[in-house]
């Protein structure tokens, strides 16, 4: 697997593989900002569906969503959805605001 497929989650075929190559070139932009702003190849954003440990299955792998941000291949910009009942929210909304509580619109 190459750092493009990576980046995607599949394998692009030889088009989409130029037609990021050439945004980048051509923008002066890196390939994470091209394949994670969407507009040259449309991605799904990673769903995290939190445990009470506010930990998520990432590639066969038990881990919190700061661990995920930072080895997911898109970096900072990658972009996640996070998922849980109500009280695993809470206690993840907690914890984003270092021990404040902090409102989600739904």
């Amino acid at each position: 697997m190459d750092k493009i497929e990576e980046m995607l989650g599949w394998k692009p075929d030889r088009e989409t593989r130029i037609r990021i190559l050439r945004e980048a070139k051509e923008s002066g932009k890196c390939i994470q900002e091209i394949i994670g702003s969407g507009t040259v190849v449309p991605i799904m954003p990673e769903m995290a569906i939190l445990d009470e440990n506010l930990k998520f299955n990432y590639r066969g792998q038990m881990i919190t969503v700061q661990e995920w941000e930072k080895i997911n291949p898109l970096g900072k910009f990658g972009h996640i959805i996070v998922i849980g009942n109500n009280k695993i929210m809470e206690k993840y909304k907690m914890s984003k605001n270092n021990g404040k509580k902090i409102d989600f619109y739904r």
